[in-house]
């Protein structure tokens, strides 16, 4: 049986902040993130992440919390952040994944940060 356990990972500066409030969150896990870059060559950034025990929690349950993130974002920020539930060939449970511009990631960590009681008290 394995349990879940808070470890220190190197992720990009850019988006260090926006993975640690995202772990910060009940049953959130990250396991994949990137910065994204600015300029001519942008590229967005994002975050991979279970909800729920990974290889065990349903669709209903990661799709649930997709689209509470989803409803809160739409709520509070205009800017084109996406938010998908997917599964991989390789992967036996669905996960979550936010894209978004590397500029808006600040603004993202503070909507996150103003509604994070939502996510600590969550009753799914």
């Amino acid at each position: 049986m394995q349990v879940a356990v808070k470890v220190t990972a190197y992720v990009d500066k850019e988006i260090a902040e926006l993975v640690s409030l995202l772990n910060d969150i009940p049953n959130v896990s990250t396991f994949s993130s990137c910065g994204g870059k600015l300029g001519k060559s942008a590229e967005r950034a994002h975050i991979y992440f279970y909800y729920g025990e990974p290889y065990s929690t349903g669709w209903l349950e990661s799709a649930q919390f997709a689209n509470k993130l989803a409803m809160i974002l739409a709520k509070n920020h205009s800017y084109d952040t996406d938010i998908t539930l997917e599964w991989l060939g390789d992967k036996d449970s669905p996960f979550i994944s936010i894209e978004l511009h590397p500029k808006d990631i600040s603004a993202l960590v503070k909507i996150l940060s103003d509604h994070m009681n939502e996510f600590s008290y969550d009753t799914l």
